[in-house]
């Protein structure tokens, strides 16, 4: 499971195109196919969106969980621009904590997808 949060409200996520320009972005910045990439939930805290990113049994190449580890730490650690018009605050990868502060002071998820992760990753 990967989250991240994002410095706008629930309202102006949605209005910058929600879940749909969200998968397309991220899917963009991992390098995967957006089919591969699939959120599970969205919730106030300013916007946390919890996503996983899988392997579709169709696809042509399979997603390597290490790469897009790799990419994501490094995005949300070095991103210079906002994204989706926003700042980053936060990201976890699993259950760690690659940047920032992903929970608002919080010290543990909202949500436990634990036996998702087990399944997918």
């Amino acid at each position: 499971m990967l989250a991240i949060r994002l410095e706008f409200t629930m309202d102006e996520f949605f209005k910058k195109g929600g879940v749909t320009t969200f998968t397309d972005r991220m899917a963009g910045v991992l390098g995967i196919h957006k089919a591969d990439l699939k959120v599970v939930s969205v919730y106030e805290g300013s916007t946390i969106v919890d996503f996983m990113v899988m392997n579709r049994e169709e696809a042509d190449e399979q997603v390597d969980f290490d790469d897009v580890k790799s990419i994501f730490t490094s995005f949300v650690n070095t991103v210079s621009e906002t994204f989706m018009g926003t700042g980053i605050l936060g990201a976890i990868f699993k259950e760690e904590i690659v940047f920032g502060d992903p929970f608002g002071g919080a010290t543990e998820a909202k949500n436990d997808y634990s036996d998702l992760i087990e399944r997918f990753i």
